[in-house]
């Protein structure tokens, strides 16, 4: 309640200020200043928006005004730092749920990504553009998995406060193209001359951002989305000034002036189908360039990363046709391999499981490394109820990697000191991106009740002077008991705690006194 109550003067006191220098709040304009390049918060697969953000909160700072985007992803799917910056909180905050808030300094602006299942990063700590910062989730007040990813430029009370920045707006994303919800709905389009002798694959020319895919013949027509730069796309007629485009589900026209044709692969090309199938990377550990044309000395039209599958249409056995996230050239062989070749196997080592038998209370560290041959799509475990398998507590990841430890993706999130007495099972499960499945560990034990000795409040096994303070503490209302400690110090077993208590504590201080003279 305290808490609510101080959140709501700072609210007031916030709203007094703003009335006070209406100056102050002057949202950034990104057609102005140009927007800034940045790196998608949750893996590019996920770009479907189920809220967009509303610029009203910027003049009702309201939760009914939306003040983010909501990105829809699968639960415990990586959420990325989408600029460099420092971790300014990393905490559960009402009806955000868990969210953690960076500041980055170069631009004078914070971001804050909210409903997260878990969080990686504590605050303080510094942290580099795509670093794994949480996972998906839908914590706090929320209806379903997302990221409510969000840009502001001033914090109140620790609380993400407006100025706020439509993120689709303020940052471009690289391979990412959302259409522009607030687009004025295009007219029919005027009677124009372009023909389909154009179409063909094109990719961008001298554009280092992105270029505007447009509603119209004109650079006033309102911008419907977004091609980055270097992105391969399909034109299908122009007119030699004015392109009709189509890119990650987004139609429109863009200018010829910053567009050019891919060239057909160059003749003499003996590429056969029989190397056709499905790929992955080989020996890759940052990026594997995708290349206009078969030699390494051609431009670079797009990026593979380590472990991503993609498809080859053909290949000669040194260089491959592919496609991967709507961008097609050709990579050398040395760097691939058929997926099909690959052998699904996964182990986990140097793993840790709770004790057969463990006291109500007693810590847990989980431990353990996976590796696959094949990405792992998913992690899923933690601990259940053994008479019905029933979930306690259990968490979930998706790595999108070869390796996985469990002390940095679990570690925190599954605490056995808060089970009662029950018999569980902890068990821990993971599928790569072929469809195999495994179960890592699968391990039984029971939670009893501890051991209490009368009188032992600080569990040394022996009743002394120390015990003594303890109590007093706990009756003068300065400390505070576990449960433990509570049955320890009922000396008299009337299931209560006081000053009679305390009498029986002297007596047996007074006989082991006697005992050891």
């Amino acid at each position: 309640m305290n808490r609510i109550i101080k959140k709501a003067a700072a609210m007031l006191l916030a709203a007094v200020m703003i009335a006070a220098v209406p100056s102050c709040v002057k949202p950034r304009t990104s057609s102005a200043e140009g927007a800034v390049s940045a790196v998608w918060p949750v893996d590019k697969s996920y770009q479907k928006i189920t809220t967009y953000f509303d610029p009203l909160r910027n003049e009702s700072d309201a939760s009914g005004y939306h003040n983010a985007i909501d990105i829809e992803a699968a639960y415990g799917t990586n959420v990325f730092a989408a600029y460099p910056g420092k971790c300014i909180s990393s905490d559960w905050m009402d009806a955000y749920g868990n969210m953690v808030i960076l500041y980055h300094e170069e631009l004078g602006v914070y971001t804050f990504y909210a409903h997260c299942s878990s969080v990686e990063v504590s605050a303080g700590q510094a942290v580099s553009g795509g670093d794994i910062i949480g996972h998906v989730g839908s914590t706090g007040q929320s209806s379903g998995n997302h990221l409510h990813f969000g840009i502001c430029d001033k914090l109140l009370s620790g609380w993400p406060c407006r100025t706020y920045y439509d993120p689709l707006t303020y940052f471009t994303y690289d391979s990412v193209a959302i259409a522009n919800p607030n687009a004025t709905p295009a007219e029919a389009a005027p009677a124009c001359s372009c023909t389909a002798e154009y179409a063909g694959t094109y990719t961008t020319k001298g554009v280092t951002t992105y270029l505007n895919i447009r509603a119209g013949h004109g650079a006033d027509t309102a911008a419907r989305g977004q091609i980055p730069a270097n992105a391969q796309f399909t034109v299908t007629k122009a007119d030699g000034k004015w392109a009709h485009v189509e890119y990650n589900g987004v139609s429109g026209c863009v200018s010829m002036e910053y567009i050019q044709k891919v060239e057909s692969a160059p003749a003499g090309c003996d590429c056969s189908e029989s190397y056709a199938g499905t790929y992955t990377t080989k020996g890759v550990t940052t990026y594997l360039n995708i290349r206009e044309g078969h030699s390494a000395d051609t431009a670079a039209v797009g990026q593979i990363p380590p472990d991503a599958r993609f498809e080859v249409s053909k290949a000669d056995g040194k260089w491959a046709h592919v496609a991967y996230n709507g961008v097609s050239g050709c990579v050398s062989m040395d760097y691939i391999q058929k997926v099909e070749t690959v052998e699904s196997k996964m182990t986990i080592a140097d793993q840790t499981a709770p004790a057969a038998s463990v006291t109500v209370g007693s810590k847990f560290e989980i431990k353990g490394v996976i590796t696959s041959n094949l990405t792992i799509a998913k992690v899923r475990g933690g601990v259940y109820k053994k008479a019905d398998m029933s979930e306690v507590q259990v968490t979930e990841a998706a790595p999108n990697s070869v390796r996985y430890d469990l002390s940095s993706g679990f570690g925190g999130k599954i605490d056995i000191s808060k089970l009662a007495e029950e018999v569980y099972i902890y068990k821990i499960e993971a599928e790569d991106t072929s469809g195999g499945k495994y179960t890592l560990i699968n391990s039984e034990f029971t939670v009893v009740k501890a051991a209490v000795t009368t009188g032992d409040l600080n569990s040394d096994t022996k009743i002394t002077i120390s015990d003594a303070v303890l109590l007093q503490n706990y009756l003068l209302g300065a400390g505070k008991f576990t449960e433990q400690q509570f049955n320890a110090a009922d000396m008299n077993g009337d299931k209560s705690v006081d000053m009679f208590d305390m009498i029986l504590m002297r007596r047996k201080l007074v006989e082991a006194g006697e005992k050891s003279a």
